[in-house]
């Protein structure tokens, strides 16, 4: 299928989009296509992958390998945050595994938020710069959720395999290093985004 001016309407993914499920999914699409608009990305030829209609949802340990694959070979990412002040992505251990990935891979992550969100960020920004900054910075891979045990078991060793080095009592997860990178892209995003306001 192609849409009026000759593009097709699916293609290969060329960004990858990372959301929490319980972000509603029109604000989840508000927030891409704020991202795609403040990036200069055309609608016609941009093609975005969502878990939702790709995977197996509730099954994800049997797709961790492939998540990895696929958003490493896309190598564009966006996450969706929302509410800006407690956003949902955060506590989500898949989202903030997928982040580094991305990065892993030697691809760019940003961040993007629904208009309404973007408002609210923008005032609280200009308000108390330190409290948004460090409230957005303050989640733990560990401590995130996911569906089930099993889930938890396969990503955390997944991480540990990945991103883990051994510290003098060989106890090192990955997990540090996964906050870090995702902080550390986060911080970029938000320099990225301040340009913006």
């Amino acid at each position: 299928a192609r849409h009026a001016d000759g593009t097709k309407v699916v293609d290969t993914a060329t960004l990858f989009v990372s959301h929490a499920h319980g972000c509603g999914f029109w604000r989840m699409l508000d927030g891409v296509e704020a991202y795609m608009h403040a990036h200069k990305l055309s609608p016609q030829h941009t093609y975005c992958w969502i878990d939702a209609w790709s995977l197996r949802q509730h099954r994800q340990a049997e797709e961790v390998a492939f998540i990895a694959a696929v958003a490493q070979s896309i190598g564009h990412g966006v996450l969706v945050l929302d509410p800006y002040d407690a956003p949902l992505a955060f506590s989500r251990a898949w989202c903030l595994f997928e982040v580094v990935t991305v990065l892993d891979g030697g691809g760019r992550f940003g961040v993007s938020l629904p208009p309404d969100e973007r408002v609210r960020l923008v005032r609280a920004l200009r308000a108390d710069r330190a409290s948004v900054l460090r409230t957005l910075t303050q989640f733990d891979v560990r401590e995130a959720a996911l569906n089930d045990e099993e889930d938890r078991k396969t990503l955390l060793a997944l991480i540990r395999r990945r991103f883990g080095s051994p510290d003098v009592d060989g106890r090192e997860d990955g997990a540090a290093e996964v906050n870090e990178r995702t902080r550390e892209a986060l911080w970029n995003a938000l320099a990225a985004f301040s340009w913006q306001i």
